[in-house]
């Protein structure tokens, strides 16, 4: 099963600079297995076992260490007040999206009812966090701007080669076609890929595309960053059978150009006014929240219940 890890959100639920508003007046004769109450929301110690269950590869929340354990024990009250702040918006989530997201994360394995649960909540969050924070935030060409120049050294490309590859299993077959083969013919190359290649792109006259030095195998990149453009190289084993490059195009490195890095950059600065703009909502929760913590059923080594540092980040 693929685990969903409610991790991917702790950049975003993340709060700072603010201070504990109060406390419950709730009496302290409460079940054994409450650790904490939140505006008046009991905060059970099954509840949170069983999100550390869904949180990542964390088997067994026992056996965490307190820094980890504390790490997650936040993240998971922050997420417990936006669900509450989700519920007074009155935010639904239909039982097919939930299903249908679920597939998506968890393929074909079977899955527990837990899970369910768990993406219905995932996908409530991020729907609050759309309507109330998200959703009017925008981006500005002139800070766009201002980005890319702040952070040029960002956008240098490395060197690039274009690829073209014949991939067959029997070394004499490699040899052979070499044989026809001439530097500089990519037109021939390419129909000799489409007869007899057996990699994913035959189809495409063996066209695999641009690399940097970094995205292949270094043994690979030895034989490929070594051709000059137009040049077919010798029959090169892998695990995979008997490969022949022919290396199309070369782009020496340089910087990109705004227009070229414009969609990068527009994700990078989004991302981060969102981020920014979602501590705010949180911390005004937490701001405006009556939490009471009982620390001894919770066996930290920090008092959580008179520093909210813990939660705050």
């Amino acid at each position: 099963m693929r685990c969903f890890s409610v991790a991917a959100l702790s950049l975003l639920l993340a709060a700072s600079g603010c201070q504990h508003s109060g406390s419950t007046s709730q009496a302290d004769t409460v079940e054994d297995d409450v650790l904490m109450v939140i505006n008046a929301e009991p905060i059970l110690m099954s509840q949170f076992e069983q999100f550390l269950r869904f949180s990542g590869d964390v088997a067994d929340g026992a056996n965490l260490d307190q820094e980890t354990r504390l790490a997650l024990f936040g993240e998971y009250v922050r997420r417990r007040l936006l669900l509450q702040e989700a519920a007074r918006e009155k935010i639904q989530i239909d039982r097919l999206e939930v299903e249908a997201y679920a597939a998506d994360w968890a393929g074909d394995q079977v899955v527990s009812p837990g899970f369910y649960d768990h993406m219905r909540e995932f996908l409530m969050i991020q729907r609050l966090l759309h309507q109330k924070v998200t959703s009017n935030i925008e981006v500005t060409l002139a800070e766009l701007n201002n980005y890319y120049q702040s952070n040029i050294d960002q956008y240098m490309a490395g060197d690039q080669v274009h690829v073209l590859e014949i991939l067959v299993e029997d070394r004499q077959q490699a040899l052979e076609i070499k044989s026809q083969l001439k530097d500089g013919d990519v037109r021939s190359f390419r129909e000799l890929a489409r007869l007899h290649s057996s990699g994913v792109t035959a189809d495409a006259g063996g066209d695999l595309g641009f690399f940097q030095r970094g995205d292949l195998p270094e043994q690979f990149e030895e034989v490929i960053f070594a051709l000059n453009p137009g040049e077919v190289s010798d029959v090169f084993q892998s695990p995979r059978g008997h490969h022949i490059f022919l290396v199309e195009e070369r782009i020496p490195g340089h910087l990109q150009k705004f227009y070229e890095v414009q969609d990068q950059v527009f994700s990078t600065v989004m991302a981060g006014k969102e981020r920014a703009a979602i501590q705010r909502f949180v911390k005004q929760i937490i701001e405006s929240a009556s939490i009471k913590v009982y620390d001894e059923r919770l066996n930290f080594q920090t008092r959580l219940s008179e520093d909210l540092s813990w939660l705050i980040q």
